[in-house]
């Protein structure tokens, strides 16, 4: 007789009891395929004692406390020597000349002592002493420099560092480890820099921007940290992209964001691979639980975590000119990086290039950066060294694995759509081109919304007709269903799109 399910449990739950009898390759074979590549977002943790407060104001009293503590006790800062691996940063960011802060030493006073004065490194021009008594008077640069803190990740600890000791064991010789610590306390987000990224958010503190150069703040990593970084995600991708054309037949800097990614790449000369992000896990999320329901209702997300955080596995995923002109995803509101984009794209369009845009501008933005690094490492002396080539960049969104398939989804829909509309469109101006051979009186036509679809120009007494006939205002994004809008019109007719892409990073 057959076995009985069991009636305890609606699910049937499989086991391979035989796992440890695999052959010791095909079950490491199995840990590295079980682990695949993750984007980790690192950043500090805002208070002393290393937990998060939502409340930014206890974080500015944190803060507070540290700047009346420099005005009125006599601090004596102990700098941690890694502190001059920024110097490329800090040095032309405070101003130490003439300097009014030499600290008198017993020696001064006739006082002689076996102890050495404490120096976290040999001064020299490019790196010089910083005085305890001007960190006392400049609370903002001390707090960047001297505070205690932690960086941690909310991203997923991959399982089989905790399944059992052979798994554990193999993904740290494979590369796994406890990463990203700060001067003041060790690691505590596990990364493998062979295959990890490292996504860092979008600041403008000037704290962080002293030792990072920009803002994007690395000012409390460890130095043996950043070395090893191969793969750098940033928020705020757009950006790069500059809002004029360029000059002259060259590239220019509209964007503003050549320099502060090169003091960047300065502390981190070892990257690769450097993504720009667009769509953020932030926008992700509330793009899916607002907009997305009503959106795409044939596609529910089912079974996806929408909480804020890394607690799913996130990937990146390329940009497609389609993400531009279908605006209404993530968001129905333009955003600053969007609009630019889109100016951008319809200008790119418009002088008949046929190549795909957001690579374009991540080549013009690699060649901008490339050359800014080679005057910064021109100006610095030889015993500086800063990053060994420039990067391969790309614009991506970063999202959580299981909502690749609805942006894929939606991707796919409206190219769909859109080659529908086009067709029609085409289709109604011929239609309307061949009466107007035909006849030389006006032409009537009983479907308003026909009549719209097929003018070169349409007339406004029509589309006000239709738009009130079938209550459809276009005051937000562009739908590219009929009837298509004079923006919509160009997007049609003039420009050449590329088709989807359904590839993960």
């Amino acid at each position: 007789m057959a076995p009985q399910a069991s009636d305890t449990s609606s699910e049937t739950e499989v086991h391979f009891h035989l796992f440890r009898l695999l052959p010791p390759e095909l079950r490491r074979k199995i840990y590295i395929l079980a682990t695949p590549p993750r984007v980790v977002l690192v950043q500090e943790d805002r208070c002393d004692d290393g937990c998060e407060h939502e409340d930014e104001l206890e974080c500015y009293e944190t803060f507070q406390a540290f700047a009346e503590r420099c005005r009125t006790t006599p601090v004596h800062f102990k700098l941690h020597p890694d502190i001059a691996y920024f110097a490329h940063n800090w040095r032309p960011r405070i101003d130490l000349n003439p300097s009014p802060y030499s600290q008198p030493t017993l020696e001064s006073y006739g006082f002689t002592s076996a102890r050495k004065r404490y120096q976290p490194w040999p001064p020299t021009e490019e790196t010089p002493e910083i005085p305890a008594v001007w960190l006392s008077e400049h609370p903002t640069e001390a707090w960047a420099m001297a505070r205690d803190a932690y960086l941690s990740s909310s991203a997923p600890i991959p399982p089989f560092l905790h399944v059992c000791s052979e798994s554990r064991e193999f993904l740290t010789n494979y590369g796994y480890e406890l990463a990203f610590g700060t001067r003041t306390h060790s690691g505590r987000t596990w990364f493998n820099f062979k295959q990890d990224t490292l996504y860092l958010s979008c600041n403008n503190s000037s704290d962080e921007q002293l030792l990072s150069g920009g803002q994007w703040d690395v000012g409390l990593f460890r130095p043996a940290d950043l070395l090893r970084v191969k793969k750098l995600a940033l928020q705020g991708g757009m950006r790069i992209i500059p809002g004029s054309p360029e000059m002259n037949g060259g590239f220019t800097d509209a964007s503003g964001w050549v320099a502060p990614i090169s003091d960047l790449l300065w502390l981190l000369p070892n990257v690769q691979d450097l993504f720009f992000v667009e769509w953020g896990p932030e926008m992700i999320r509330d793009w899916a639980k607002y907009d997305y329901p009503s959106q795409y209702p044939s596609m529910p997300l089912e079974g996806i975590n929408l909480n804020a955080g890394f607690e799913n596995r996130y990937v990146c995923v390329p940009i497609d000119e389609i993400d531009t002109v279908a605006t209404r995803v993530p968001s129905d509101a333009y955003g600053y990086g969007e609009g630019i984009a889109v100016s951008r794209l319809r200008r790119f369009k418009k002088v008949g290039s046929r190549s795909p845009f957001f690579e374009a501008e991540a080549y013009r933005f690699r060649e901008l950066l490339a050359k800014e690094l080679r005057k910064t490492t021109d100006r610095a002396s030889g015993s500086v060294s800063g990053p060994r080539k420039v990067p391969t960049i790309s614009l991506v969104h970063v999202c959580p694995l299981q909502m690749t398939r609805h942006i894929f989804a939606m991707r796919q829909q409206f190219w769909v759509q859109f080659l529908d509309t086009k067709y029609r469109l085409r289709r109604g101006k011929a239609s309307k081109l061949e009466a107007e051979r035909r006849t030389t009186e006006s032409i009537t036509y009983q479907d308003v919304g026909e009549a719209y679809l097929r003018a070169h120009e349409p007339d406004l007494d029509e589309y006000w007709e239709f738009l009130m006939a079938h209550s459809l205002w276009h005051f937000g994004a562009p739908e590219f269903s009929l009837p298509v809008t004079r923006q919509e019109e160009w997007w049609l007719s003039n420009a050449s799109l590329f088709p989807p892409r359904f590839n993960v990073i």
